[in-house]
């Protein structure tokens, strides 16, 4: 990848100083940027750890939790911690993310790492994710429901970041649920909590 600026030919050819110099670089670069080449992108797991880290990170005052698989799932309108109440044929697996702001507004995050495109992940994730954007509006559309609750589905990596614009158009209609990277949720979520919220979903 690198080898045409190093003005490189052949792998005998990589001194220290080059391997030393590309990682300086990768150190010194964002977080967000630096999880696409310090570690295998298939470890899913580990990418959505990471991908909350960052949320913490920037998101001091709200308080923030990784919630176990299974715990809370948005379907039939609802938030429901019941697996009976989840229908067969819900492609969209439970909540990943729970953040209270300051403000007392709640953020559900549904956080998913794709791979590169042309990987197995890659081709089952995109479906999932429009899985759960329905249930959100769903949920959104329930008169019982809070309007302090907001939805959100963090996706990084090349193939989940190139759905993103299908995602927002079909969400286009409903301010209460988002799709971004890492960098475009937290930014939501900040503007979400700035703005006066007590207007009906």
């Amino acid at each position: 990848l690198h080898a045409p600026e190093y003005g490189i030919t052949e792998e005998t050819e990589v001194t220290s100083d080059m391997i030393i110099e590309l990682v300086t670089r990768y150190l010194n670069a964002p977080k967000y940027s630096q999880y696409y080449f310090c570690r295998d992108p298939s470890r899913q797991s580990f990418d959505e750890g990471i991908q909350i880290e960052m949320l913490e990170e920037e998101l001091e005052d709200y308080n923030i939790e990784k919630l176990p698989n299974g715990k809370l799932t948005v379907t039939g309108g609802l938030i429901s911690n019941d697996k009976n109440d989840i229908p067969l044929d819900q492609t969209s697996r439970s909540i990943d993310v729970q953040i209270i702001s300051p403000k007392n507004n709640f953020f559900y995050g549904f956080v998913k790492y794709s791979n590169p495109i042309g990987s197995v992940t890659s081709s089952l994730q995109p479906g999932e994710g429009f899985s759960f954007l329905n249930e959100c509006i769903e949920y959104i559309k329930n008169p019982i429901n809070p309007k302090n609750h907001f939805f959100f589905l963090q996706v990084d990596g090349t193939a989940g970041e190139k759905e993103i614009p299908k995602m927002l158009e079909h969400i286009s209609d409903h301010d209460h649920i988002f799709a971004g990277n890492t960098t475009d949720i937290i930014k939501w979520i900040l503007n979400k909590e700035s703005q006066n919220l007590s207007k009906d979903i």
